[in-house]
């Protein structure tokens, strides 16, 4: 039996390792299972990608103003 509700059992290692990378993002682990929830289990993996790289889109918009 998966520990997550309605996410199939083959996917139990995805989900997990998915809700470990966004918690250490700074979401609670609530919030992290929704997210990751959406992008392992639905496929909406857009949010899930900002998450994950929201740092370097900031350090990229950042390296744009100083140069611009």
């Amino acid at each position: 039996m998966s520990p997550y509700k309605n996410v199939p059992p083959e996917l139990d290692g995805k989900m997990h390792d998915c809700v470990e990378k966004v918690m250490m993002k700074g979401h609670d682990k609530e919030s992290a299972i929704g997210i990751c929830y959406a992008s392992v289990v639905e496929g909406q993996s857009a949010a899930l990608d900002f998450i994950l790289n929201v740092d370097e889109f900031y350090a990229d918009d950042q390296a744009r103003d100083e140069t611009g």
